[in-house]
């Protein structure tokens, strides 16, 4: 409460004490006759700021325990619980609740933001890695050398946004119940999204040309597909004669069949499997059907 509002209601009770009409209280100091009302039914409370019993200490144990690398994924309700386990073991007689840890972390840190998914790369994936960049090394391969292939899904379903901006005139219409505006809110769309499977590759001299596979990618699909790839490979091959063939480790790719078909067409020690897990290996690839499916 202000000050002006607690000196009116102790006059109010002074006045009212006095047995002074509502009416006369009201035209003789200029205060309404609701909040005379309100005060002959309520009690005078000052409220005073409570001053926090946290200590600069335990503000720098709830960061410490927030940023700490090992405890990275605990959250706000658990640094609660555990602060007050703290309180608890010191023999102090406090509590906080989950709000004020919130605010302040918040305060000290920021606002908590979503972890990003990362491939994860244990020690059998990095001796991999090792032993790829090794036999990049060995060959004395460049960018330009490789020939990367890969597959993606693609969704061909038309994009509905969820929510929609419409003019100040639309808007009005739909306001006033406008079937034809209406029908601007409305779009329809698939339950299950309309999915195909892509095949192609990208080399320093192009583009191969984009392959279709229908249905799921099999041993006898991938198989076609490697046709295709041999086409391409042949054409990139022409301008440089120390291309070779690059693929990643899916199941249908090391399939004994088409491992020895892979061998048959582009020669044992013309193609390479990429390590697992290892998107930034065959970035040219990667980035290109990131931003089909971006357009």
């Amino acid at each position: 409460m202000g000050k002006k509002t607690i000196e009116d209601a102790i006059l109010i009770k002074k006045l009212l004490d006095k047995k002074m009409p509502a009416w006369q209280i009201s035209k003789k100091y200029g205060i309404r006759k609701q909040k005379i009302s309100y005060w002959k039914h309520h009690e005078i409370k000052t409220v005073i700021k409570r001053r926090s019993k946290l200590t600069d200490e335990d503000i720098q144990y709830m960061i410490k325990l927030a940023e700490n690398q090992t405890t990275s994924n605990m959250g706000s309700r658990k640094i609660t619980l555990l602060m007050n386990k703290r309180f608890e073991e010191q023999g102090r007689d406090l509590k906080i609740s989950h709000m004020t840890s919130c605010r302040i972390l918040n305060k000290n840190l920021g606002k908590p933001r979503k972890i990003q998914k990362v491939c994860s790369i244990n020690q059998k994936k990095k001796e991999e890695r090792i032993k790829f960049c090794k036999k990049i090394l060995e060959l004395n391969l460049k960018g330009k050398d490789i020939f990367f292939t890969d597959e993606s899904i693609m969704d061909i379903s038309p994009f509905v946004n969820e929510k929609i901006r419409l003019s100040k005139e639309n808007s009005e219409k739909v306001k006033k119940g406008d079937p034809e505006a209406l029908k601007l809110l409305g779009k329809e769309a698939d339950k299950y999204p309309k999915q195909i499977l892509i095949a192609g590759g990208i080399s320093f001299y192009g583009l191969s040309d984009l392959i279709i596979v229908e249905g799921t990618m099999t041993d006898f699909a991938y198989g076609q597909t490697l046709l295709h790839y041999k086409k391409n490979f042949d054409k990139f091959k022409q301008k440089n004669k120390n291309l070779i063939f690059e693929q990643d480790r899916e199941s249908t790719h090391t399939s004994h069949a088409n491992t020895l078909l892979a061998n048959t067409l582009f020669g044992e020690n013309q193609w390479i499997l990429a390590p697992p897990n290892s998107p930034d290996l065959a970035y040219p690839i990667e980035n290109l059907w990131a931003n089909l499916k971006k357009s």
